[in-house]
C-alpha cells in the first residue's frame, strides 16, 4: 500500500488586471489595475492500494477478488480569500478521492469492496481502477481541472475511460456552468457550430449528425472551449474520448458569449451601468 501527500506549495505568482482574486465582483474601472495575488496554493495526493471484494469467485481468475486502485492529482488549498469547499468537494466526487481527518488520500471504493493493507506492488488483482486529477488550465480568471478515470473490471471485454472537467471563476468564485459562459438562448447556433466541426473531423458516429446535442462536460481553454463525449456518447468505443473544439474566433463571431464569457476569455468587462 503506497500513499502521499505532498507539501502544499505555492503555484506561482499570477498579475491580474481588473481581478481581485477573493471571488468579489468588480466593473471595469477608468484606471488600469495591475495586481498580483500570491494567495494561489495547492496539495498533490496520490495512493496506491488495493481493496477485497466481498464473495468474490477467486477462482474465476487470478487475483478476481481484488481490484488495484490508483490515483494522483493536485488539489486547491487556497485561491484568495475564497471558500473553495465546494469546489473541493465537486473535484473529490469527480476524482473519487477521499482524505480522512488526518489528510491522508484514500480512493472511494465500490459497493461491497474493502480497503485493505496489502501491497499493490506484488498483490495480483484482476480489476483496476485509476483515476488523475490535474489543471489544464490556470490564467487569472479561470482555473481548469481535468479528471481522467480509467478501470477494467475482471474478465471484461475492454477497460473504459471517462473525462470529467471542473472549470472555476477566481473573480466569482465558483465552478462556472456553460450558461454563465454561452448565452442559453443562442445554445442552437453553438450546436450548428458543434456538429460542423465535428463533421469535419471525420469521426465514424453512431448516431446521426443532427442528434448529436451539446454535452454536459466542457472545458475552457486558451483558444475556446472544448466539448467532450465520453466513448459511446455518439461514437463506437474504439473512437474514444472526442474533443470537439469550437473557437474563441467563432464564439465571438457569432455572439455567443455573454459578459461573463467575454471577461473569462478576454480579461476586459464592460463597464457596469
Amino acid at each position: 500500500m503506497k500513499i502521499t501527500v505532498s507539501s502544499v506549495l505555492l503555484t506561482g505568482v499570477l498579475l491580474l488586471a481588473g481581478c481581485s482574486g477573493n471571488g468579489q465582483k468588480r466593473g471595469s474601472e477608468s484606471e488600469p489595475r495591475q495586481e498580483v495575488n500570491t494567495n494561489l496554493r495547492f496539495a498533490s495526493y496520490s495512493y496506491d492500494m488495493i481493496a477485497e471484494i466481498a464473495d468474490a469467485d477467486s477462482t474465476m481468475a487470478p487475483g478476481a477478488q481484488y481490484v488495484r486502485y490508483t490515483g494522483e492529482g493536485i488539489l486547491p488549498v487556497a485561491i484568495g480569500d475564497d471558500n473553495i469547499r465546494v469546489l473541493r468537494d465537486s473535484l473529490e466526487n469527480a476524482a473519487g478521492v477521499k482524505f480522512t481527518d488526518d489528510d491522508i488520500p484514500a480512493p472511494v471504493v465500490d459497493e461491497g469492496q474493502t480497503l485493505t493493507d496489502l501491497s499493490a506492488v506484488s498483490t495480483e488483482a484482476c480489476s483496476f481502477s485509476g483515476s488523475r486529477l490535474s489543471a489544464s488550465l490556470v490564467n487569472p480568471r479561470v482555473f481548469v481541472f481535468d479528471v481522467s478515470l480509467e478501470g477494467y473490471m475482471c474478465l471484461a471485454a475492454h477497460g473504459m475511460r471517462t473525462l470529467k472537467c471542473v472549470n472555476y471563476s477566481i473573480e466569482e468564485g465558483r465552478i462556472v456552468k456553460l450558461r454563465d459562459i454561452v448565452d442559453p438562448g443562442r445554445n442552437g447556433d453553438l450546436t450548428k457550430l458543434i456538429r460542423k466541426n465535428l463533421k469535419a473531423m471525420d469521426v465514424a458516429l453512431n448516431v446521426n449528425l443532427d442528434e448529436v446535442e451539446i454535452p454536459s462536460v466542457f472545458a475552457v481553454t486558451p483558444g475556446g472551449i472544448d466539448f467532450i463525449y465520453q466513448p459511446y456518447d455518439i461514437a463506437p468505443y474504439a473512437a474514444g474520448i472526442i474533443r470537439v473544439s469550437v473557437s474563441l474566433g467563432d464564439l465571438v463571431g457569432e455572439s455567443l458569449l455573454t459578459p461573463e464569457g467575454d471577461f473569462i476569455f478576454n480579461g476586459v468587462r464592460q463597464a457596469q451601468k
